[in-house]
C-alpha cells in the first residue's frame, strides 16, 4: 500500500517528506483535482490529508470500491471530541496529532495498512475521557430509555420509534420524558449531541477506546 500526500500546510508537507524519506518509505503528491486520477491503475493508498474538504471526494471513491484508507492530520491544538466525531462519520480510518513523532506516523501506517484504525494517544485521552463521562449517562437509562435514545438520535419520529419498538406513541413520550428528566435534557437537538456516540460508526481503534473504558 502507498502513501498520497494531500496536504494543505507547507510546513506539514517538509515534515512528512523528511519523515517517509529517512523511514525510506515511498510516497507521492496529489492535487484535489487530480485524486480520481491517482487511482486509476488499481494500486491502494494510504492518503494523508490535513483538510477536511478533501474527505468528501475519497468518501465518494470508497463508494465505488476503491482500495483507500485515510489517515488524517488534526492541529495539535484541535483537541474537541465534536471534531473527532465529525472525522469519523466522513470515514477517516485514522487520526494523528500535526506534532507526530516518527514512530507514531509509522505505526499509523502500519496499523491502517493491516486494516485497523488508528487514533494518536493525546486524542485518545481526550476520547477516553468523553466515553467514561458518556458511560455514565448511559447508566442511567433503563433499557427501554436507551433504545428509544438511540433511534431518536437517528433521526426516527415518535411514530417510527413505536413501530420500531412495538409499543404506542404515548409510551414512546413517556420514556422521552424520564429521559429529559434524568439528564435535564429539554429538546431532541441537544439530547442527539449528549448521546451521539450511541449511533456514530466509529472506527475500529475509537471502539477499542470505548471498551477499554
Amino acid at each position: 500500500m502507498k502513501a498520497l500526500f494531500s496536504i494543505r500546510s507547507h510546513f506539514l508537507l517538509s515534515r512528512l517528506k523528511d519523515t517517509f524519506s529517512t523511514q525510506q518509505i515511498s510516497y507521492e503528491t496529489v492535487e484535489n483535482e487530480t485524486i480520481s486520477v491517482a487511482f486509476e491503475n488499481g494500486s491502494s493508498y494510504i492518503v494523508l490529508t490535513d483538510h477536511q474538504d478533501f474527505l468528501s471526494e475519497i468518501a465518494d471513491l470508497k463508494q465505488h470500491g476503491t482500495h483507500v484508507k485515510i489517515l488524517f492530520i488534526v492541529d495539535s491544538n484541535d483537541t474537541s471530541v465534536e471534531r473527532f466525531f465529525g472525522l469519523m462519520e466522513l470515514g477517516v480510518d485514522g487520526i494523528i496529532s500535526s506534532q507526530f513523532s516518527s514512530n507514531t506516523l509509522t505505526n499509523a501506517l502500519q496499523e491502517i495498512s493491516q486494516g485497523m484504525g488508528y487514533i494518536c494517544p493525546r486524542f485518545a485521552k481526550s476520547l477516553l475521557d468523553y466515553f467514561q463521562t458518556n458511560k455514565s449517562r448511559v447508566s442511567q437509562l433503563s433499557q427501554k430509555e436507551l433504545m428509544v435514545v438511540k433511534l431518536l438520535v437517528k433521526g426516527e419520529t415518535y411514530s417510527r420509534i413505536a413501530e420500531t419498538l412495538n409499543m404506542s406513541i404515548n409510551t414512546v413520550r413517556f420514556h422521552v420524558k424520564n429521559i429529559y428528566r434524568k439528564h435535564d435534557i429539554h429538546n431532541k437537538t441537544l439530547l442527539s449531541r449528549y448521546f451521539h456516540d450511541l449511533v456514530i460508526d466509529t472506527p475500529r481503534a475509537i471502539k477499542q477506546v470505548y471498551n477499554e473504558v
